[in-house]
């Protein structure tokens, strides 16, 4: 029955016109800033690290707009947010949660294709960034190595980091789950959820070191903090040494720091989601 549910769900949503244009969205500033620092560095040669440009390092660039070194480049976050937000949140409005739940389909299982979908869509966003900076490096491999230097390129460290970072984002896409639930406005899920990535989470960073060593060591474990840890391990694939900070949490850490927020927003929002009374 779930799998059946399941179906029904990702047909429903990767039929609508909001997934694709997200993505593509996220496709066009990761080339677009891709193209630029290309052009840039052809004007004025010497002045950008081409590594970001080239395979295998380009990969880490395309990465690190799927999650983020930054509130201001996290489009890949954004774009989570917003496809699970508004199709999520327009179920509501447009009686559809009330229509399957009215043809016999559990609660749990609705909401766990839910959570599914977010998945899958997480998966996309990140596929989308690598394929995307990975194509257009082929041309600047060959402009500025006149090679695409494959031996350097490990397969398996780069679907690695693949999974990594698509698993970083779970945290924002079951926040979200969580808000349209609270909400069932995608304006306040959307807002609320993009809100805690660009502004609380920054804000709490900022003020962190002047708590004490405690809040500073605490801040990284927010899912921004955890993310970053994540991805920090993503540098191997462009063979670069990773920086540690004494005060990140391990790569053990994080794993189980991003799991424990996915499952508490998660299992939140399936607690409201049974008891919620669908008739209102």
């Amino acid at each position: 029955m779930f799998l059946n549910v399941l179906h029904l769900e990702l047909n429903k949503a990767y039929h609508r016109l909001l997934p694709w244009v997200s993505l593509s969205v996220v496709a066009f500033i990761v080339l677009g800033v891709s193209t630029a620092l290309f052009l840039y560095n052809m004007l004025v040669p010497g002045t950008h690290n081409v590594s970001s440009l080239t395979w295998p390092g380009c990969f880490v660039f395309g990465l690190n707009y799927a999650i983020g070194s930054s509130a201001w480049n996290s489009y890949g976050t954004y774009a989570l947010i917003i496809i699970t937000g508004v199709i999520f949140a327009q179920e509501y409005s447009w009686g559809t949660i009330r229509l399957w739940l009215s043809k016999g389909i559990a609660r749990s299982e609705l909401f766990c294709a839910k959570g599914v979908l977010a998945l899958c869509t997480a998966l996309l966003i990140v596929g989308v960034c690598i394929v995307s900076v990975g194509l257009l490096s082929l041309f600047f491999s060959f402009q500025l190595q006149h090679s695409l230097q494959l031996d350097r390129l490990d397969v398996i460290q780069l679907l690695l980091a693949y999974i990594r970072t698509a698993y970083a984002l779970l945290p924002y896409a079951a926040l979200t789950l969580l808000l349209v639930v609270l909400s069932r406005s995608s304006m306040i899920a959307v807002g609320g959820a993009i809100a805690f990535s660009t502004i609380i989470e920054p804000l709490l960073r900022s003020m962190a070191p002047r708590l004490g060593q405690i809040f500073a060591h605490g801040v990284f474990f927010l899912p921004s903090g955890l993310a970053s840890t994540l991805a920090s391990q993503n540098y191997t694939l462009a063979h670069m040494q990773v920086e540690a900070n004494a005060l990140q949490p391990t790569q053990y850490q994080a794993i189980l720091g991003v799991a424990c927020y996915t499952l508490l927003f998660f299992l939140l929002a399936l607690w409201k989601f049974r008891h919620q009374d669908m008739a209102k």
